[in-house]
């Protein structure tokens, strides 16, 4: 006799509220805006939207946080409930320039290593230089991001830097990220590719981006929230697992790794 399980899919309010998975091997953070009435008035509200990947591959949003105020306390209170929901370890984030939010991480989980954002990276080069060229450009930085050396990765740069020399506000943007480059060269190649600049991400913020524009105005936070873990919820239903061997990753940067993460290998 063939027998046939349903999994019962969450409700979103539980889906919201559910434990999460004890360590995430790479964590993106990746910033969208939407407007939201504040009296009557149409004003731009940021959005962080927090993505784990665990230790089998499987891509998870761990939270949608709609800030209501930039402080280093704000941020470390929502963190810390990242760890109430079952986050023990962050082994690699890829951070968002905001000092506030670095912080927060460094605080509640003091073990993790920052890695740049080539998402981060991606939106801010966009404004100054024209789109057919931007994949290239984007290109060049995932070799330098990716170089075996350290040499290698220098003198990448050093060919960036005389390819858009004439361009001072892009090469400002490149110089803003490259610094975050070149102390993760340490890292293992494979570790870092993890965190790198993936289409498949701008292809979910794109569609984000999109049904964030044609509610038009939101009524309040709670209300962005909602309507924003709905689309992650069903976008979440529908990743496939990484075939990447995340334990030699993790081994290959056994100079760092805790024993919280060695343990669930």
């Amino acid at each position: 006799m063939q027998l046939f399980f349903v999994v019962k899919k969450m409700k979103l309010e539980e889906w919201m509220k559910r434990e999460l998975d004890d360590v995430y091997v790479s964590t993106i953070i990746m910033k969208e805006q939407a407007y939201k009435k504040v009296g009557e008035i149409p004003k731009k509200q940021d959005i962080y939207i927090f993505m784990g990947i665990n230790l089998k591959g499987y891509k998870k949003f761990i939270d949608v946080i709609v800030p209501t105020e930039d402080t280093t306390s704000y941020w470390y209170n929502k963190i810390s409930n990242f760890k109430l929901r079952g986050i023990e370890e962050l082994f690699m984030v890829a951070m968002v320039d905001n000092i506030h939010i670095s912080k927060g991480f460094k605080m509640v989980y003091p073990n993790m290593i920052k890695m740049p954002s080539m998402i981060e990276f991606y939106n801010n080069s966009r404004p100054y230089i024209i789109q057919k060229d931007h994949r290239k450009l984007m290109s060049k930085i995932q070799e330098i991001y990716k170089s075996e050396t350290i040499e290698e990765a220098k003198e990448l740069y050093n060919q960036l830097l005389e390819k858009y020399k004439n361009e001072k506000l892009l090469i400002m943007v490149i110089n803003r990220i490259i610094d975050d480059i070149m102390e993760v060269i340490k890292y293992s190649k494979e570790a870092r590719t993890i965190t790198s600049y993936t289409y498949s991400y701008l292809k979910m913020r794109a569609r984000l981006s999109r049904l964030i524009s044609e509610y038009k105005v939101f009524e309040d936070n709670e209300e962005i929230r909602k309507y924003v873990s709905e689309f992650l919820k069903k976008e979440e239903e529908n990743f496939k697992p990484s075939k990447r061997n995340w334990s030699l990753i993790i081994n290959e940067m056994d100079s760092i790794i805790t024993d919280k993460i060695r343990e669930k290998l």
